[in-house]
């Protein structure tokens, strides 16, 4: 199915359920709008959806499952697999990773909070070899591909080569690390 047909679709379903129950929850009326359909490595779709007004933070994680579970009826609707659907609420593509990210002296700064999406939480590989340096964890865990999770200490560092599959799966509370570039 073409992306412009399945966006028509996916907006009808939001406009006539999502976003009735969203002014109930904000007390005002809220439009949305698809910014941006994209595939993703689940070889699912992942939407980019913008509010108007901006969804307060105090109800953004109800919103944002409100709109996810609309936004899976309607890719249900069409046939696809709705259980590989991502929804990024009020996020561009450019900066929808998973973290707050912080550069200085050559070194990235991440934090991922607590409430993240563990769907957020991808494998993927890089285009450098990295050092990561455990500043704050909480039960988070690295894992590499074809080995088992381990759990991230704080002051430890460790090394993930170039090229090499990995994700972070959540602990509780949030994650903060130093990423050195350059080796």
């Amino acid at each position: 199915m073409g992306d412009k047909v399945l966006k028509k679709i996916v907006i009808t379903y939001l406009r006539k359920f999502a976003e009735p129950k969203i002014k109930k929850i904000c007390g005002h009326d809220v439009s949305l709008l698809i910014s941006n359909v994209r595939k993703n490595i689940l070889n699912g779709r992942t939407f980019f959806i913008e509010t108007d007004p901006i969804i307060n933070e105090d109800v953004k994680i109800e919103v944002t499952e409100i709109i996810l579970n609309y936004v899976k009826t309607a890719i249900k609707f069409v046939g696809e697999d709705e259980d590989k659907v991502m929804v990024y609420l009020n996020k561009t593509q450019k900066d929808s990773h998973p973290y707050n990210e912080t550069i200085s002296d050559g070194k990235s700064f991440r934090v991922f909070t607590e409430s993240v999406d563990d769907g957020e939480l991808k494998w993927h590989r890089d285009r450098e070899t990295r050092m990561v340096e455990v500043i704050e964890s909480n039960n988070w865990k690295l894992q590499i591909d074809n080995e088992l999770p381990i759990t991230l200490v704080v002051g430890e560092k460790y090394l993930i080569p170039e090229g090499v599959y990995h994700r972070i799966i959540k602990g509780n509370g949030d994650l903060k690390v130093s990423i050195s570039f350059t080796y």
